[in-house]
C-alpha cells in the first residue's frame, strides 16, 4: 500500500467485484520504534511510504471511488497526540495522515461521507511481540485507563459503530 499503482488496483478490484465502494478503512501502517539517532534513511523512507504517502493515495482513491453517505476511516495512532519517547518516526509520520483524514472530511462532508481517525494505543496483536520494545511496553500499558491492552475486536468495534 505504499505504491499508487497498487492502490488503483485494489480499487479497481473492488469496483469490479461489487460495483461499487461504501466503505475505505485504511488499516495500512508500519512502527519502528528506536532512537531518533539511529534511524536508518532506509527505514525513514519505508515508513513515511507507507504511513504518509501510502495513507495519502488511499484516501484519494476512496475520495474518488466512494459513494455518497459511505464512510472513510484512517487507522492512527494515539502517538500524534500524547508521543512517547522512540516513537518519534511512527507519530510523526501517521501525523500527516491525520491532516490529510481531518481535511478529506471537509471536501466529502457536503456528500454525506464521513472521514474518521481511529488513533490507536497499543494494541495485542503478533506484531506486539516485535516492537515497540518490551520497556516502552512496561512504560506505557500502566497509563492505560482501562488497565490492559487494547484487543482487535476492540478497533473492529469502534470502526462498525462508525457505519450507518
Amino acid at each position: 500500500m505504499s505504491k499508487l499503482a497498487d492502490i488503483q488496483h485494489l480499487f479497481t478490484e473492488a469496483l469490479n467485484k461489487f460495483g461499487h465502494v461504501d466503505i475505505v478503512v485504511n488499516n495500512a501502517g508500519v512502527g519502528i520504534f528506536k532512537p531518533h539517532a539511529e534511524i536508518t534513511e532506509e527505514e525513514f523512507d519505508h515508513t513515511l511510504a507507507l504511513n504518509t504517502k501510502g495513507a495519502f493515495f488511499i484516501l484519494q482513491q476512496a475520495a474518488r471511488h466512494i459513494t455518497d453517505n459511505g464512510r472513510i476511516v484512517n487507522i492512527s495512532v494515539a502517538g500524534t497526540a500524547a508521543p512517547f519517547a522512540l516513537a518519534g518516526l511512527n507519530n510523526g509520520s501517521r501525523a500527516a495522515a491525520d491532516q490529510f483524514t481531518l481535511s478529506l472530511g471537509k471536501e466529502l462532508g457536503s456528500r454525506g461521507i464521513t472521514v474518521n481517525n481511529v488513533a490507536l494505543g497499543l494494541t495485542r496483536t503478533e506484531g506486539l511481540d516485535k516492537s515497540p520494545p518490551r520497556e516502552i511496553r512496561e512504560k506505557v500499558e500502566p497509563q492505560i485507563p482501562l488497565g490492559r491492552l487494547g484487543e482487535p475486536e476492540d478497533i473492529a468495534d469502534i470502526v462498525a459503530f462508525m457505519q450507518p
